[in-house]
């Protein structure tokens, strides 16, 4: 990416390639499309353009007639979850969603700086909020953010045997999508949209 131009790290695109396959396209075309170098698929350490990952999750979306395509992948990404580098690793030394971010929010700069974690208490004493920080004249896609926060979900479930009793809700920016059913599946708990962040609401 152009010096001034937000990465992330071509991880992120683990279990991209299985995805598209499976709905027969063609994943080193649609990375080539949306200006992404082809050997990203396979070069994890790779630093690739934030917004041409958006462009090419939407791309994908499109052409795969998948309208929620990053929750989808989010659900595909098999453990250790190599798409957030060692940042899952970390989750097997917590005890609390808590101390994981935490700890991730140590080392997130090595894997993007599209946008950071914050942790915030939604008032004192009560539930915890993981608020995903971004520059506001870079918005993500709906499936960035959608793969973001399911996988982020996922991870701490499958990895830190998270209960899902400790989500409390979900809130997107984006409008709420016509079909919610996988929304419902991948979260299990209250989803907002059209909201001021994008964020988790834990206890």
């Amino acid at each position: 990416p152009a010096r001034s131009d937000p990465y992330i790290r071509a991880a992120v695109l683990c279990g991209f390639q299985e995805l598209v396959s499976e709905s027969r396209g063609d994943a080193v075309d649609l990375v080539r499309r949306a200006g992404i170098p082809q050997d990203a698929l396979f070069d994890m350490d790779m630093l690739i353009s934030w917004r041409a990952l958006g462009v090419l999750m939407e791309l994908a979306s499109t052409e795969l007639e998948k309208p929620s395509l990053g929750l989808e992948w989010a659900l595909t990404v098999p453990a250790p979850f190599l798409n957030v580098g060692p940042l899952g690793l970390l989750a097997r030394f917590s005890g609390t969603l808590g101390e994981w971010f935490g700890l991730s929010r140590q080392y997130w700069s090595h894997h993007t700086n599209a946008y950071s974690l914050r942790t915030l208490e939604e008032e004192p004493g009560g539930n915890l909020i993981l608020r995903f920080e971004m520059d506001k004249l870079v918005l993500p896609s709906r499936q960035q953010m959608e793969y973001t926060l399911g996988s982020t979900c996922e991870m701490a479930r499958v990895v830190a045997g998270v209960d899902d009793t400790s989500y409390k809700r979900i809130r997107f920016q984006h409008l709420e999508p016509a079909d919610t059913s996988l929304h419902e599946r991948v979260f299990r708990c209250p989803v907002n949209y059209g909201c001021c962040h994008n964020e988790i609401v834990y206890d």
